[in-house]
């Protein structure tokens, strides 16, 4: 993912965890989640990150825990939804 504003993914049990929002802050629209990984157990918050520290590359705990999904049978249907609703492209 390199261009985007705002991540979430759903389980199939219907369980929707917001995984980041605006990391960087609301101008940040460029090129900035390269190797970026997401965990739980992470000293830093994605949604803490400046854009002066961009690309984002590291781990980072997301903006709500994962483990909010923790015991939901893997088998189904898992969506990842990525918008990027900045006003800008980079091209």
């Amino acid at each position: 993912m390199w261009h985007t504003h705002e991540g979430r993914w759903s389980s199939p049990v219907g369980t929707t965890v917001m995984l980041f929002d605006a990391a960087g802050g609301p101008l940040n629209s460029g090129n900035n989640f390269g190797q970026t990984m997401l965990d739980d157990g992470a000293a830093t918050s994605i949604q803490d990150v400046t854009l002066a520290e961009a690309p984002f590359t590291g781990t980072f705990r997301p903006a709500n825990a994962m483990s909010a999904s923790a015991g939901v049978d893997a088998s189904g249907t898992w969506i990842l939804n990525v918008s990027d609703s900045t006003f800008t492209r980079h091209r």
